[in-house]
């Protein structure tokens, strides 16, 4: 029941960034319901493939790059929902557009936020 209500709360930001400048969605609720889902994938290639990255680039260092990597990675949490809003709108032109990659920046904050709240509402995502 919690994930029915993240991916709906999901769909919701879809509508919310539309308020930001420079990004574009049009559809139905169906169609932010999908895209919040393939937003929930993407989310989970890119910080997979983030992870996955790290762990190369430190093992083939000898453990100081992967310290710098990790150090990169919190350092730059806030821009990596901007790049799942491009990639999104990589996959889906019809219906979702950013303007660039500045915009995709704002409305990862706008995103940041509104999945702060999500997982606020729905429990964090812990054990319960």
């Amino acid at each position: 029941m919690k994930l029915i209500i993240a991916i709906i709360l999901q769909a919701i930001a879809f509508y919310v960034l539309n308020l930001v400048p420079g990004i574009h969605f049009t559809g139905s609720f169906w169609n932010a319901i999908c895209y919040g889902f393939f937003f929930g994938i993407v989310s989970i290639v890119v910080n997979l493939g983030l992870i996955a990255a790290t762990a190369a680039f430190g093992v083939a260092t000898g453990g100081i790059g992967a310290f710098i990597g990790i150090i990169l990675y919190i350092l730059g949490w806030w821009i990596i929902p901007a790049i799942q809003l491009e990639v999104l709108a990589w996959w889906f032109p019809k219906h979702f557009a950013v303007d660039g990659f500045g915009y995709a920046i704002l409305g990862g904050l706008v995103l940041l936020v509104f999945n702060f709240i999500i997982k606020a509402i729905s429990g964090g995502g812990g054990k319960s």
